[in-house]
């Protein structure tokens, strides 16, 4: 009741990615974190495979924090799958995409995933996955107040990635709603959070909806490029498509 959700859900980014991901084969396998962000992961990016008529070639559960991945990979890498799909986060991603590289998969196959940023992306061997797409928060070229944003956070850090600007955007609808009602009394913010609209520094702009208390929001499918192509040295996402917030949203019913 007192929580509301700043970031993208799962099946937000799954809408934004899942279509650009389709572009590149529909014989998808898939690397699941067998946790509940990476298996939901999976079965969103797996309704929206099959209801364009594509196949799930295989699909691997794997331990949170595993370390070898060649078992899986090895059975991947038999296999006729057009997209690699990652359904992880963090230091599994950099261990698993190091050990596809090293395999030789990315010559093979497209990459891709429920989620990467800056933070992950810098342990990746982000010059052999060039192309790879990934569901994404934000990123300078987002629209709307971006830049703006992008900018503030800038001065303050070397290197900028989405994390940092859901701090800001939680940052600043907490002092707007604090401000707005003039109280720190729970039930009063709570009415001040629910569909309340504010500027996500994105396309659109942003609300938190009253039944689920998520951001309802632009998201994206950010994809790796070259070094030539990055904004900064460690900027290494450009945004390859987008969806609409209350499209990506889904109902709460969902």
């Amino acid at each position: 009741r007192v929580t509301f959700r700043q970031t993208c859900s799962n099946a937000m980014v799954a809408n934004a990615v899942g279509p650009e991901l389709l572009k590149k084969g529909k014989k998808w396998y898939f690397l699941v974190a067998d946790y509940a962000f990476g298996t939901d992961g999976a079965a969103r990016l797996k309704k929206i495979l099959l209801a364009h008529g594509g196949t799930e070639v295989g699909a691997d559960l794997h331990p949170l924090g595993q370390t070898d991945y060649s078992s899986y990979l090895t059975k991947a890498r038999n296999t006729n799958a057009d997209v690699l799909v990652f359904c992880n986060y963090g230091p599994d991603t950099i261990n698993a995409s190091k050990a596809a590289v090293q395999l030789g998969m990315n010559k093979k196959m497209t990459f891709g995933g429920i989620l990467c940023g800056n933070d992950v992306a810098v342990g990746m061997p982000v010059d052999d996955v060039v192309g790879s797409l990934w569901g994404y928060v934000w990123g300078p070229d987002a629209g709307g107040g971006a830049d703006r944003v992008y900018a503030a956070l800038k001065a303050r850090a070397k290197d900028v990635d989405w994390r940092q600007y859901l701090g800001y955007m939680a940052g600043q609808n907490i002092i707007d709603r604090l401000n707005h009602t003039g109280s720190t009394d729970t039930a009063k913010l709570v009415a001040a959070f629910e569909n309340y609209h504010y500027d996500a520094a994105k396309a659109g702009g942003g609300y938190f909806r009253a039944c689920d208390h998520q951001a309802v929001q632009a998201a994206y499918a950010g994809e790796i490029v070259p070094k030539n192509k990055r904004r900064s040295e460690n900027e290494y996402f450009v945004i390859a498509d987008r969806v609409g917030g209350d499209f990506a949203a889904e109902s709460c019913s969902n």
